[in-house]
């Protein structure tokens, strides 16, 4: 799929018109296409660049996919213009936790390099500084989507290590 990264890149700019969104929309197809049981067979078959960018137009046109409730149904125009309320992405409240307990969990995961779980931990120190993902994409350039499923991964082993 290497090969093709440029194709890909050049495919999301058109579909979006060259919207600010291209590559979010590119790297959320991709990721989407990543976690689906089929893709080593599409991929094998030489039909993974045409899947992408089949997703990347149903993404970026349908007003139900999960990409346009994301990122579109919130007419962003800039990062000037975000607040720290994360308005695309909604979690239910976090107890209230202790501090040293989640660093203790966090400083464990950063000690697993073996299955990204320093790259989690790490946006979630990030992402606790600077508690939105757009922001924290601009800073850090990694996508938002990237970024939001990283961390959400954090907290979901967060919690099972918090309460196990």
């Amino acid at each position: 799929m290497t090969q093709n990264w440029k194709q890909l890149q050049q495919a999301a700019r058109n579909i979006s018109q060259n919207n600010v969104l291209w590559n979010d929309l590119l790297q959320h197809c991709v990721i989407d296409f990543l976690e689906k049981p089929e893709s080593q067979n599409i991929i094998e078959n030489g039909y993974a660049r045409f899947y992408i960018v089949r997703m990347m137009m149903n993404q970026w046109r349908s007003v139900t996919s999960p990409f346009y409730k994301i990122y579109r149904s919130n007419d962003f125009k800039s990062i000037d213009e975000l607040d720290n309320s994360d308005w695309y992405y909604e979690s239910a409240e976090e107890p209230d936790w202790d501090i040293d307990k989640v660093k203790t969990i966090l400083d464990h995961m950063s000690e697993n390099r073996n299955d990204a779980g320093w790259y989690h931990a790490k946006l979630v120190e990030l992402y606790a500084e600077t508690p939105n993902y757009s922001k924290l994409s601009v800073v850090t350039s990694i996508s938002r989507t990237s970024i939001s499923k990283s961390v959400d991964r954090a907290r979901k082993e967060i919690k099972q290590k918090y309460y196990g």
